[in-house]
């Protein structure tokens, strides 16, 4: 079977060769590009910690409210007494912030989105270091004016350069670098997901001791519902004002149990102490996936649309199959010519797989390419905050790949069978 021939055969058939190529490369786009993020979406990227990581929270709510609202973050004192109660494994508390950035003597300024939080942060999400470490815990308690840059921050700052021990100016203030991390992602930002959960990592890092004693200011969530008084940001300290993140992380089992009987002990003190009015057992340790799924990170919009994309690809596999119906009915002569010279059904078979197989691949290909500008018209039009959904990654690509060249070949099965069958295909005399 040479390569000519299955051209000149698919030459004949140019307009339905061109359509069939076309409805691959339709349903393939659409199901491509949603299937793309719908899996970036979906993916965990913690699932490695699925049994060691724990989100906590406290429903220190108003047992007035709606009880489908359950509080997704900590006050300050809160989250201090549930960090220090993790005895034995690692802790990180952690809110995000804007810091204004400038190595001193360079004329140029930077906003970088901040990230305060403590040092078990980086280890519990396990993220890399290109040059330096984390500060250690003595940094953080001693509240030192520290940093660590992400590595685009600091190819803007210092041109990519190993920056540890270079001084960095944040809102004015003089911090010493000690670490810098690779080029690192995480989607969704499972360690935030109230703030564009699909954005890029933060810019700079720093001790979430200093930032307070620095009175650096959380990004935009300050939630409280009793009537507490502020003149300035110190006195959210001792209200019960929500704004913080606690993630835990243990070595065992029997560590996170006993850590968990810890928390029921605290929550039990605070609902004798008038607190905590929805009932003294109203706090959870929720694994990653749980805190997926309690954000509705993958909500039901996006289901609807990758059922809608799964049906439009169906539906161009349905018109595939039809086009093929038509495409071999009225090459019914030549099909019995080449039986006439003594070609087998098998012979047929596989003529008529070949001429499909280049088909699916050009159809593959140009859906590919449509998938592609999918994807670029996504980051378009959500913007930058998207711009990790918007990827192309290989992975959910193959997929889709390979489910279109499945269902293109299944769709081809009856027209193939019925033209190369025994008595659909006879010699005419």
């Amino acid at each position: 079977m040479r390569l000519g021939s299955l051209v000149n055969n698919l030459k004949s058939q140019s307009l339905i060769s061109a359509l069939v190529i076309l409805l691959i490369a339709t349903g393939l786009g659409a199901f491509g590009t949603t299937y793309s993020v719908y899996h970036v979406m979906s993916s965990n990227p913690m699932s490695y910690a699925e049994h060691t990581t724990r989100y906590v929270l406290l429903d220190d709510w108003s047992p007035d409210k709606e009880f489908d609202f359950s509080p997704p973050l900590l006050s300050y004192q809160d989250a201090k007494q549930l960090a220090a109660l993790n005895e034995m494994g690692k802790s990180a508390l952690t809110y995000d912030s804007k810091l204004v950035s400038q190595v001193p003597d360079s004329p140029y300024i930077y906003e970088f989105t901040a990230r305060a939080t403590t040092p078990d942060f980086f280890s519990i999400f396990a993220i890399p270091f290109r040059y330096g470490n984390a500060w250690s815990m003595q940094d953080e308690h001693d509240e030192t004016e520290v940093v660590v840059l992400s590595q685009q921050a600091n190819a803007q700052l210092f041109n990519g350069i190993n920056s540890v021990g270079k001084t960095l100016m944040l809102d004015n203030r003089p911090y010493t670098v000690v670490g810098v991390l690779f080029e690192f992602s995480m989607t969704p930002k499972i360690y935030d997901l109230h703030v564009a959960p699909y954005s890029d990592i933060e810019g700079v890092f720093i001790p979430f001791s200093t930032a307070v004693k620095n009175s650096v200011l959380p990004h935009g969530r300050l939630l409280g519902w009793r009537n507490e008084p502020l003149s300035g940001f110190q006195d959210v300290f001792n209200t019960t004002m929500i704004w913080l993140q606690l993630w835990v992380s243990f070595d065992n089992g029997a560590q996170m149990q006993a850590y968990e009987q810890r928390v029921a002990g605290y929550a039990n003190a605070l609902h004798q102490s008038g607190r905590m009015l929805r009932g003294q057992d109203k706090f959870r340790l929720l694994t990653p996936s749980q805190w997926l799924r309690e954000n509705e990170v993958v909500n039901s919009d996006s289901q609807f649309l990758l059922f809608l994309a799964i049906v439009f690809l169906l539906i161009c596999l349905l018109c595939v199959a039809g086009l093929l119906f038509a495409s071999y009915a009225s090459r019914q002569h030549a099909l019995n010519v080449y039986r006439a010279i003594g070609a087998s059904k098998q012979y047929l078979i596989k003529l008529l797989l070949a001429e499909l197989s280049v088909l699916t691949a050009l159809g593959c290909l140009l859906g590919v390419i449509f998938i592609a500008i999918g994807l670029s018209y996504m980051e378009l039009l959500y913007g930058s905050s998207y711009a990790q959904v918007a990827n192309m990654n290989v992975v959910p690509v193959m997929l889709a790949v390979a489910t279109c060249f499945i269902g293109v070949f299944l769709a081809s099965a009856l027209p193939i069978g019925k033209y190369c069958n025994a008595d659909g295909l006879t010699v005419q005399r």
